[in-house]
């Protein structure tokens, strides 16, 4: 632990203060020109080469002196800190998707490089949450789905996983990425409200008039997604059904089941839901023409409620949100 006042050549301009800090032996290096303190830890760095990085510090002007290198002391946590500044100084710690990543370490890398208009970083760590909340249907079903797993897709989410839904809509909100917004709601809303709202600290971190908003909305938007269900449980059709009594006993059987799962509050993924095997079970219990038939209107009514979704949030259309995004990431690494 490293313990020193801050000391200048015109000591009597500022008032004495101790810079107490542990040194970050992996972004120490001996001959950096400059300290950064967040939290507990102390990090010696490259004045230039950080600045050549980032517009703020290069506004930034240091306020301490730690045995005679200038210093200066961010307001940020300590474990944010780490990751920005390995992302900015180490060249193979924060690469482009499908490079796997944990959760955390994008939304720190994208928050303290919005703060500090690092625009690189930002748009890398953009790059791995669009793959995750993605615009179109299509890429959002060709995400594994959620099993016992942590991880979606490349990155590694923090168990539960509901918790890194809401870390990331904070961040989303943060720095105004709103083409992320539906796909991060719509996740978020396949959970229990009663998971949602026992899901600290990232349910408090939010601002109250989102948590008003989840809340208020979660009921409309479970009977909203039920629409995906239209196709698989319409009534029979007797002109084409070749087995009418065991379609229509296999149709109740389920819709009884799916009526449950709604009452309880289940997690419930509308748009996945008729993709799991034992959905497929129901397929195979009708009969050939019913089976073909279920399965086009489900593509039909997906693409309703994923075409409906951003409004369904009361959000920009998706043309206006995709435009957001393409404007956003104009620029590549």
């Amino acid at each position: 632990m490293v313990d020193t006042a801050r000391t200048s050549s015109d000591t009597d301009s500022w008032a004495p203060r101790m810079l107490s800090f542990k040194q970050q032996s992996d972004l120490w290096y001996s001959d950096g020109n400059l300290i950064i303190v967040a939290g507990t830890r102390g990090f010696r760095v490259y004045a230039q080469f950080l600045a050549a990085k980032s517009r703020t510090f290069a506004e930034m002007r240091p306020t301490d002196v730690v045995e005679g290198v200038p210093a200066v002391q961010l307001n940020d946590s300590e474990e944010d800190a780490d990751q920005f500044l390995k992302a900015i100084f180490d060249a193979d710690f924060f690469m482009p998707p499908p490079m796997p990543m944990k959760l955390k370490t994008i939304l720190a890398v994208l928050r303290l490089s919005h703060k500090y208009d690092v625009q690189f970083l930002i748009r890398r760590a953009l790059r791995h949450l669009n793959v995750v909340y993605p615009t179109t249907l299509a890429e959002f079903l060709a995400l594994p789905l959620p099993t016992g797993t942590s991880n979606i897709a490349h990155i590694e989410y923090p168990e539960p996983r509901l918790a890194g839904h809401l870390r990331a809509l904070k961040v989303a909100m943060d720095i105004d990425a709103q083409w992320l917004f539906p796909a991060i709601h719509y996740c978020i809303s396949c959970s229990p409200l009663r998971s949602i709202l026992a899901t600290q600290p990232s349910w408090g971190a939010l601002p109250e008039q989102t948590q008003f908003f989840i809340v208020m909305m979660h009921a409309w938007r479970l009977h909203r997604f039920e629409k995906v269900h239209e196709g698989p449980l319409n009534p029979v059709d007797e002109g084409a059904c070749r087995d009418l009594v065991g379609c229509l006993r296999t149709q109740a059987t389920y819709a009884t089941r799916l009526v449950a799962i709604i009452g309880r509050d289940q997690p419930l993924d509308a748009l996945r839901f008729w993709d799991e095997a034992g959905i497929e079970g129901y397929l195979r219990r009708r009969c050939e023409p019913c089976a073909k038939g279920i399965r086009e209107r489900i593509v039909v009514m997906r693409g309703m409620v994923w075409d409906a979704l951003p409004k369904t949030f009361e959000f920009p259309e998706w043309k206006v949100l995709v435009n957001m995004r393409d404007l956003a990431m104009a620029r590549v690494d």
